[in-house]
């Protein structure tokens, strides 16, 4: 009986010992590597004439961390020719580069960089743009949402454009 007693213990605890030598703990998935990414939504910038713009963008993935990254931004503007006021759009576009800075839990955070022309009718100058922005995926489908906190600059100064942009991409 006490040789089956130390049987069944030796069992249990070697059993035992099994179980805990076969439970670890998962690595961290990695934030899945955005490839080639297309938007489009509304800004508001406060700090300007005018308030709204719609907006739009491209990035494609280059090598590593880098992006090629362009963005289209639309104004209404308002231009009086003589007692005649019409709205034409401004636009600018603006060609750069994006760099994922870090991760952070499952958000990956990217700054961007973009120089090019804006023009309203005739009147052409050039604009820069610098930001960043945090792709959110939209559950388990191809869509982010993009918050996107941008400065631009132009030949009237810096002001901040806060825009939000839905995206689709891999």
């Amino acid at each position: 009986m006490r040789k089956l007693a130390l049987a069944l213990l030796f069992a249990a605890f070697s059993l035992a010992q099994g179980q805990t030598a076969k439970t670890t703990t998962p690595a961290p998935t990695p934030t899945p590597q955005l490839q080639d990414l297309y938007g489009a939504g509304a800004a508001f910038s406060p700090g300007s004439n005018q308030l709204y713009a719609a907006t739009a963008f491209e990035a494609h993935h280059l090598t590593g961390d880098t992006y090629t990254f362009t963005d289209f931004v639309l104004v209404p503007t308002k231009v009086t020719t003589g007692t005649t006021t019409s709205t034409v759009f401004s636009k600018d576009i603006g060609v750069g580069a994006a760099v994922k800075l870090f991760d952070a839990g499952k958000y990956g955070f990217y700054t961007t960089g973009t120089g090019g022309p804006s023009w309203t009718g005739s009147d052409t100058t050039w604009q820069f743009n610098y930001g960043g922005t945090v792709p959110i995926r939209f559950r388990q489908t191809s869509f982010y949402i993009m918050p996107i906190v941008t400065g631009v600059s132009s030949g009237n100064g810096t002001s901040l454009m806060y825009e939000i942009c839905i995206a689709w991409g891999k």
